[in-house]
């Protein structure tokens, strides 16, 4: 992990390869950030746009808490 940046930086330099959910980008996110690493990058390749940042910037945060479905 202490060379990430790296890896990342090869895999995005790769023209047709987006690297979505937990497998992809090597990390545990829940199932919903999983999903949404997907939804966007559908969404980035019907635009044409080729830019990365946006999914790995999904879930990035350094906490995260899922609510109980008693406080929805």
């Amino acid at each position: 992990y202490h060379e990430f940046q790296r890896v990342r930086e090869i895999l995005d330099s790769v023209p047709n390869l987006f690297c979505i959910g937990r497998n992809g980008q090597h990390r545990y996110d829940n199932m919903d950030h999983s999903m949404l690493t997907g939804m966007v990058a559908a969404r980035l390749i019907s635009e044409g746009d080729s830019s990365r940042e946006v999914l790995w910037a999904i879930n990035s945060e350094q906490a995260y808490q899922e609510k109980m479905s008693s406080e929805v």
